[in-house]
Formats: C-alpha cells, sequence, structure tokens
C-alpha cells in the first residue's frame, strides 16, 4: 500500500496518465521545526515528515472523462527505489530533503506510451547529483493509437 505520494506529474487529457513519487513507509506525527521555511519554522508533516524508500509510480486511465473513470492499479516504474529518506515540499513545511528536485515529467509518445523522465537520487553522490533518469510504457493499453493504425 502507497502511504505517502508527492510531485505528481500527470498528462493534460483523457486519456490519462499519471506518475508521482510513493512510499509505503506512513508518515510521522506532524512536529514544529524551528529549522524549517528557510528558517522561519513551519509545521513539518507530510512527505517533509516521512523517512521511507521512494520509487516512481504509473497508473493511466482510458475514460478520464467518465462520471465514474477507473485506472489501472499503480506499478513501480523504476526499477529500484529511487531516494531514501523524505522529500521537501511546500504542503508539508519546506522541511523534507530537496535532492530529487522537481525533476519529473511525463508525456506521451507518438505511439502513444507514456514517457516519464525523472530523478534518481539512489546513488553515491545522492546529496550531491540526483541522476536523470527516463523509462518507457512498454506494455499495457496505449493512450491513443498510432497514425494510421
Amino acid at each position: 500500500m502507497i502511504h505517502r505520494a508527492t510531485f505528481e506529474a500527470t498528462s493534460a487529457a483523457s486519456p490519462i496518465n499519471d506518475a508521482w513519487y510513493g512510499t509505503p513507509a506512513a508518515a510521522a506525527a506532524p512536529v514544529n521545526d524551528p529549522n524549517c521555511n528557510n528558517m522561519l519554522g513551519a509545521v513539518k508533516s507530510g512527505p517533509d515528515n516521512t523517512n521511507g524508500l521512494w520509487s516512481l509510480y504509473f497508473t493511466q486511465t482510458l475514460n478520464g472523462t467518465a462520471a465514474s473513470p477507473t485506472f489501472s492499479a499503480p506499478v513501480v516504474a523504476s526499477q529500484h527505489f529511487v531516494h531514501r529518506g523524505s522529500i521537501q515540499t511546500v504542503m508539508g513545511g519546506q522541511c523534507g530533503d530537496r535532492t530529487l528536485g522537481d525533476f519529473l515529467q511525463l508525456r506521451i509518445g507518438q505511439k502513444g506510451e507514456a514517457n516519464i523522465s525523472y530523478s534518481d537520487s539512489n546513488n553515491i553522490d545522492e546529496a550531491f547529483a540526483p541522476h536523470a533518469m527516463f523509462v518507457r510504457q512498454i506494455g499495457g493499453r496505449r493512450c491513443s493509437r498510432p497514425s494510421g493504425a
């Protein structure tokens, strides 16, 4: 079960592809931290207060404009977890780890496949240089038919 999710990237129209960083780790109780929010102090909560192993997840719906859209079960799109620790967010008081930056993009390819670029800080240089990663959907339903098909 995914307890925490953050930094979502979604394709614009129906059908809809959705990618995000998620972890099965539960967040700790919110706490006031004077070192958060550029040293102004803030309540540390959510992803900022979750010490977890974060992975890249993906799901899609082919009927996103329906009254009751259905989504595929989330799958781990990264081959391994991409971040260890917390993730900094505005909603969490800007207290978490900022290593992943805002580098999560999702685009639909010419054949209707999902193309996702993301940061992976699960490396020896984690604190300084997350690696740029890319995955392409190779199975399952596509968002559109290839032209001429």
